[in-house]
């Protein structure tokens, strides 16, 4: 099962409380599950590359904890998103361009990493019951209901746009119609579908893009590009 929240790891005299448990690969059922621990409240010394137990269970340790970090030199782009339908689980999902994407609800900061990005995130958006986030001109997304997984076999993927990306922005719709608006300096795309299953990026405008930080929704969609303020209706 995964791990509960707020139950202690416990390795001889060390001990620590789980915060977060972050599955990057493998599966739980099968016993093939990797990831990492958000911790907190760690006593008695430093963690070793070992086993541990936890409540309903043992897992085994690669290595001592680290002290979790935030480079300086960043620009932020937030977005607001709930992946688990409750009251207590709606959070703060960020991005900027030199650190890890990370997940925070006001007092736990979770850092999400990318298995094989050698580029951080400089966007997230929470859309479609997914995690995007734009990596240079690629973007990626997590499985679905899922922010913390990007396995292609969980249904995560990848969508290569030809420019950086210099923002992203939902676009007003229904069940049928949802869409994400892509930017980059000189083209605009628009992503239709709800999952990978059906998935279609369109090339919306070349020619016509986006300043970084620019975008916005506001009765329509704005961005402010070479010929001033644009709207892109």
């Amino acid at each position: 099962d995964m791990p509960v929240e707020g139950s202690i790891l416990t390795q001889g005299a060390v001990t620590a409380v789980i915060e977060r448990t972050i599955i990057t690969s493998g599966d739980l059922t099968a016993n093939t599950a990797a990831g990492y621990f958000v911790i907190s409240a760690v006593v008695g010394g430093p963690f070793t590359a070992a086993a541990a137990t936890l409540l309903g269970g043992t897992v085994t340790l690669s290595a001592a904890e680290q002290q979790i970090t935030i480079l300086p030199g960043g620009e932020y782009n937030f977005s607001i998103g709930n992946f688990s339908a409750q009251e207590s689980t709606r959070r703060i999902y960020g991005a900027d361009g030199v650190n890890d994407y990370f997940e925070f609800d006001g007092e736990i900061y979770v850092p999400i990493v990318v298995p094989g990005a050698t580029v951080k995130p400089s966007f997230t958006q929470v859309h479609a019951n997914h995690m995007f986030l734009g990596i240079s001109a690629s973007l990626i997304h997590s499985a679905l209901g899922n922010p913390y997984n990007f396995e292609v076999i969980n249904g995560a993927g990848e969508i290569g746009t030809g420019g950086r990306i210099t923002g992203v922005l939902i676009q007003p719709g229904n069940q049928g119609t949802q869409a994400l608006m892509v930017f980059a300096r000189n083209s605009t795309w628009i992503l239709y579908g709800s999952s990978a299953a059906d998935w279609n990026f369109v090339n919306y405008n070349v020619g016509i893009g986006a300043w970084e930080g620019t975008v916005q929704n506001l009765f329509d969609a704005f961005a402010l590009d070479d010929r001033g303020v644009t709207m892109m209706s």
